[in-house]
């Protein structure tokens, strides 16, 4: 992802008020005008897991694997202990839903996929649910969850009526660019998509390569 005032990212998560920006080992937290809000040195090899809103600037990171999330509140980024490995399952989606609240998309070994919240700064878990009908890997923007089967891109409204979308195959990795915006990535043809859940339907356009670049990592 590249652009002229956040430079290149390994992955990057946008809000409507904050830009959290992962590259070479430095995790950077920008206003959308481009000025830097702070910047914190990870030492993992992989980029981390983002998630930002909906506090003005706020801001979470979790690396893979780990035991402890990265949570911005407000006037420094603190490591908040969080016990992964024993919710059974891999973290596809973090937000920060309140201020003080952390929320997880977590895929079982078989598939299913929990919906788990964190309180901050304790890194205690407030609430832990099954997602029925729902497969993952699967991520959420404001109250939608997608994710992607055999016949396209799933939505769910939290009412829970789905609506599908003609969308490439296979499994694909989804980037925040606003609170109605996502960019998806679908490595099995390597094309980039455009997700917009604003207004009555939501839409997915594909993106062109010179504009969309290279996939996540």
């Amino acid at each position: 992802m590249t652009g002229s005032v956040f430079g290149i990212a390994d992955t990057a998560s946008f809000s409507d008020t904050a830009a959290l920006i992962a590259a070479n080992g430095s995790l950077k937290l920008f206003k959308l005008d481009g000025s830097l809000v702070a910047e914190y040195h990870y030492a993992s090899q992989a980029a981390p897991l983002l998630g930002t809103e909906p506090a003005p600037n706020g801001a979470v990171a979790l690396n893979d694997n780990s035991e402890s999330l990265l949570w911005w509140n407000g006037e420094q980024f603190s490591i908040v202990p969080v016990g992964l490995s024993s919710l059974d399952g891999r973290v596809n989606c973090l937000s920060l839903v309140k201020a003080d609240i952390a929320s997880f998309l977590i895929t079982r070994p078989d598939g299913s996929v929990s919906h788990v919240d964190i309180g901050l700064p304790a890194g205690n878990v407030i609430s832990s649910d099954l997602l029925p009908d729902v497969h993952g890997p699967a991520f959420q923007i404001g109250s939608r969850l997608f994710w992607s089967d055999k016949r396209g891109l799933e939505l769910e409204t939290p009412g829970g009526a789905q609506q599908t979308l003609p969308a490439p195959t296979g499994r694909f990795v989804a980037e925040e660019m606003s609170s109605q915006w996502a960019h998806l990535y679908f490595a099995s043809n390597e094309t980039h998509w455009a997700l917009h859940i604003g207004g009555s339907e939501p839409t997915l356009s594909r993106l062109p390569s010179l504009l969309a670049g290279k996939g996540p990592h």
